[in-house]
């Protein structure tokens, strides 16, 4: 990454570290009395280092485990071995009737993450809008995936599927916001044989002033 400290003429690299890092978000706007915004409470704290690349004089063999590591999200195996023990600690807490709910980047929009089902785990990850996806077919066929594709971007922009509207609590008051749901479908590459649900968020509307023009978000695929 661009080390901060460098001269305006000169720009720096200096080798970063990552971490995964969770926080709990408190629904304060619920509070009867005195609503306020909600608030994020960091409890998880995690360095996942990233797999060391070899030299340009690696030789292949090193090279090729090299690829294979990488095919094991290595570090998506370490947050997801962090999103267990949190249940866990849940659970001594005295929270194990609730359901815990991730809302993941879209880097963990993957096979490590979709492929299995946790106990009392729900995961919400941003996904491409090209993704492959598909439906399962009926009981009595031998096939278990619907031959027909289709992306998340091509439901979003099928007018036969009508936009549905909810309320939401954003930047301290309560908005209206178009989505699209669609369920029961699949993922060969991510899910496998694990159903999951589509949600798109419909472009928002904003001003950066009151009398400026306006712009809008880009949608969101979920």
């Amino acid at each position: 990454m661009r080390d901060p400290r460098s001269p305006p003429y000169h720009v720096n690299l200096v080798q970063g570290l990552r971490y995964f890092q969770v926080s709990s978000i408190l629904p304060l706007y619920r509070h009867a009395q005195e609503p306020s915004p909600p608030r994020s409470i960091p409890i998880c704290f995690h360095e996942v280092p990233m797999l060391k690349r070899p030299g340009r004089k690696a030789a292949p063999a090193e090279i090729v485990a090299y690829r294979q590591a990488c095919n094991k999200h290595p570090t998506s195996q370490s947050a997801l071995q962090k999103i267990k023990a949190i249940r866990t600690e849940f659970d001594l807490a005295g929270a194990g009737q609730k359901t815990l709910l991730f809302a993941l980047d879209g880097s963990f929009c993957n096979s490590v993450f979709l492929g299995q089902e946790l106990d009392r785990v729900e995961m919400l990850c941003r996904c491409r809008k090209e993704a492959s996806l598909s439906l399962h077919e009926p009981e009595g066929s031998r096939r278990f995936y619907a031959l027909e594709t289709f992306t998340p971007d091509s439901v979003r922009q099928d007018e036969s599927r009508a936009w549905q509207q909810a309320e939401v609590y954003h930047s301290s008051a309560w908005r209206a916001v178009r989505f699209k749901e669609l369920s029961a479908l699949h993922w060969r590459q991510g899910s496998k044989r694990r159903t999951l649900r589509l949600l798109i968020i419909a472009p928002t509307a904003y001003r950066n002033h009151k009398a400026g023009r306006i712009f809008y978000r880009q949608p969101a695929y979920l």
